[in-house]
């Protein structure tokens, strides 16, 4: 007979270390929170916007949503793919990672201007 696992609590570092590591790969302009931010993880006098659970019950499992860089020309299937690794590596008690990318824009056009 298997052993239960131990439940596993998403923690505020977790996500704190999630959203660094996905907001460095190329093609990833940022984490979107959707409208009012309701795409956010909530914790204790925190929100970590862009992403969060489906099933509040279910810490390994996380739902990402991504500001698409379109100037990098990324290839989405394999940009998802390496945001999941990353979520992955990150926090390696994920099992599962949904990444939507939920809008695009142009990173030249959206940099801050130098003047």
């Amino acid at each position: 007979m298997s052993q239960p696992r131990a439940q596993f609590e998403l923690e505020v570092s977790h996500a704190h270390a999630i959203a660094e590591a996905v907001q460095k790969l190329s093609g990833v302009a940022g984490l979107d929170g959707g409208p009012y931010g309701s795409v956010s993880l909530l914790f204790p006098g925190e929100r970590v916007t862009g992403m969060r659970r489906p099933n509040p019950r279910d810490g390994r499992h996380l739902q990402i949503n991504i500001l698409v860089d379109i100037s990098a020309q990324p290839d989405l299937y394999r940009l998802a793919e390496e945001i999941r690794s990353t979520a992955r590596k990150a926090c390696t008690e994920l099992e599962r990672v949904d990444v939507e990318f939920s809008d695009a824009v142009d990173g030249l056009s959206a940099a801050p201007s130098k003047d």
